[in-house]
């Protein structure tokens, strides 16, 4: 099917969390129609759906779905951030027609599989109405990290994210949580209550705004705060507790924390090992187990900790279904009660994400656990048939390349999904041709590998002006992030602060609408050539190789907490707000 086939074409749905999946759909309906019609459901057919009756506990209550302007003010930015809003018509419908049924201009609708019936009720109500019937294109659902599709209410329930990550799999789950992290996350994430009393007169309205949504669920962490509220008959519908206060066992059963247990199931409580000052894998694994059970019989669950739930607030938070109550204790603090929203957990994630992407390896083994990593995330993304472009710089990354190449040489049918290109070069530098970065790159044998296995590499020229070399590479790069579904960069960072071919001084240079800068500068070699940081933080996943000592400070620098430090005089601060990042050194921070 050739683009833009049709001149109107249809489209419907809630679009509620307008996520990645969302996007792609729009995004491709847009291929297919001149003008497409947007049929977004009005408050009161999400109330319709919501209200029809069905035994299974779902979270699909209104108070989680978003309101109708939300949702068209959400769908506007990204039609516009797209360049799609002229195109584009949203209409407000109360069923699953809309004004298709009837429209004589509509030739097309786009469905995927889920709303596919809707497009033949459609279809038929046309036919009765003496219209001719919607041509029907189908487009296929995109996955998340797990081979599952991405839905809004997979986002509700808190499993994902709207970027199709699993929340289970976060990268500070399963490492011991540096110190620095764990004085972070004891900072209370919502509203702190003192003392006892304001605990007790704040507790009854929560729970009534509970009992009022049935899809939203009550967390303790805690023993103080579990014995409290069971205390004052409020049923908790997971509770986590060690049997400590301060790190001293002070309770010995179920029953000195006010649990009936006459009636408890012993079924529903689940004893898992959690080290101190850690967050491990089977914790994360019992929460969410628990959490996915709950919702399917709405029968209450205890987590049984042998060594300490100290942390374990963090995990209940970030996988907790929105709308939830998370409850849990503060050493010398009093109770911190947290209403579950996106915006609380992406708090949370991004404050662990900061502090939990850098990896100390020995000098001997860094290129290896560098390596190892981006071959996982290269495997994750063949496995959902992604196509993947890496951007490599020069510099001392260029130790990774041979073992890439290596591992390259052991695929199969690779070159369906890879590509290559640079990340920045030396432009035509004086001396000998090797100071080129694409012939340092050439000499690990990694252009020979692409050559054998039929991989596509795309070089910054040499020929012509500088001028021409960056306009020609800035075409290039454009194309390749419109048709590679993956874009990943290897980086280094230099003593003086630069990362790429972006040097401390000449963000004048560098800071272009563009994808790709040249300039000249005053350093070895004159002229260089690079990724913008709009082409940086535009990209899906850095891997970042830091060795030497004397790159401590300048790390250090532009990592510290609650600094900002100017991407003109540290270039790799950049690195900062880039969304997917792992830092490899050879030294602690």
């Amino acid at each position: 099917m050739s683009a833009k086939s049709y001149k109107t074409l249809a489209i419907g749905g809630t679009f509620d969390r307008l996520h990645k999946g969302h996007q792609y759909f729009i995004k491709q309906a847009f291929n297919f129609g001149d003008k497409v019609l947007i049929g977004l459901t009005s408050d009161n057919y999400v109330d319709r759906k919501i209200q029809t009756p069905n035994t299974k506990f779902q979270i699909n209550s209104k108070i989680q779905i978003q309101k109708y302007q939300s949702r068209k003010k959400e769908l506007e930015g990204f039609l516009g951030r797209e360049g799609l809003l002229e195109r584009a018509k949203i209409l407000k419908i109360d069923d699953v027609y809309g004004s298709a049924g009837e429209s004589a201009e509509l030739e097309a609708i786009a469905v995927t599989r889920d709303s596919l019936p809707g497009a033949l009720l459609i279809n038929k109500t046309r036919k009765k109405n003496g219209l001719l019937e919607l041509k029907i294109i189908k487009i296929k659902l995109i996955q998340a990290e797990d081979h599952r599709r991405i839905s809004s209410t997979r986002i509700r329930l808190g499993q994902i994210d709207r970027l199709g990550h699993v929340l289970d799999r976060l990268k500070p789950f399963g490492y011991t949580i540096p110190e620095n992290l764990r004085s972070n996350l004891k900072i209370p994430q919502d509203t702190l209550l003192k003392n006892k009393n304001s605990f007790l007169k704040v507790i009854p309205g929560l729970i009534k705004e509970l009992k009022s949504h049935r899809q939203n669920l009550l967390v303790t962490v805690g023993d103080q705060v579990t014995r409290l509220i069971n205390q004052h008959k409020i049923k908790v519908d997971l509770a986590i507790v060690d049997f400590r206060v301060k790190r001293r066992k002070i309770y010995s059963s179920m029953q000195d924390l006010n649990f009936d247990v006459d009636t408890q199931d012993k079924t529903s409580i689940i004893t898992v090992r959690n080290e101190p000052g850690k967050i491990t894998k089977t914790l994360v694994t019992a929460i969410r187990t628990s959490l996915n059970r709950i919702i399917s019989d709405r029968r209450s669950r205890i987590i049984k900790v042998n060594g300490e739930e100290d942390l374990a607030a963090v995990p209940a938070i970030i996988l907790s279904p929105l709308g939830s109550v998370v409850i849990y204790g503060q050493p010398n603090e009093g109770v911190v009660v947290v209403q579950v929203t996106e915006e609380k957990k992406s708090r949370l994630i991004k404050l662990m994400e900061e502090n939990i992407n850098t990896h100390k390896c020995g000098e001997r083994k860094i290129y290896d656990e560098a390596l190892k990593k981006l071959c996982l995330v290269l495997t994750d993304a063949f496995k959902q048939k992604k196509r993947v472009v890496i951007f490599l710089s020069g510099g001392s990354s260029i130790k990774l390349y041979m073992k890439l190449s290596d591992w390259i040489s052991r695929q199969k049918d690779i070159g369906r999904y890879l590509a290559f290109a640079q990340v920045d070069e030396r432009f035509r530098p004086e001396g000998s041709k090797n100071n080129v970065n694409a012939e340092v790159i050439k000499d690990t044998g990694l252009w020979k590998i692409c050559k054998v296995s039929n991989i596509p590499y795309y070089l910054i020229s040499q020929d012509g002006s500088l001028e021409k070399a960056v306009d020609e590479y800035n075409q290039t790069v454009e194309r390749l992030f419109k048709v590679y579904d993956y874009k990943i960069a290897v980086l280094g960072i230099g003593e003086d602060g630069h990362t790429a071919g972006l040097l401390p001084g000449y963000r004048q240079k560098w800071d272009l609408p563009g994808f790709v800068a040249g300039y000249v500068n005053d350093g070895q070699f004159k002229n260089r050539i690079s990724l913008t940081p709009k082409a940086l933080l535009a990209l899906d996943y850095a891997l970042i190789v830091a060795t030497g000592e004397k790159k401590r400070k300048v790390i250090e620098r532009f990592r510290k907490k609650n600094t900002n430090p100017d991407i003109d005089k540290f270039p790799a601060a950049v690195i900062n707000n880039m969304r997917n990042t792992n830092l490899y050194t050879d030294f602690d921070e």
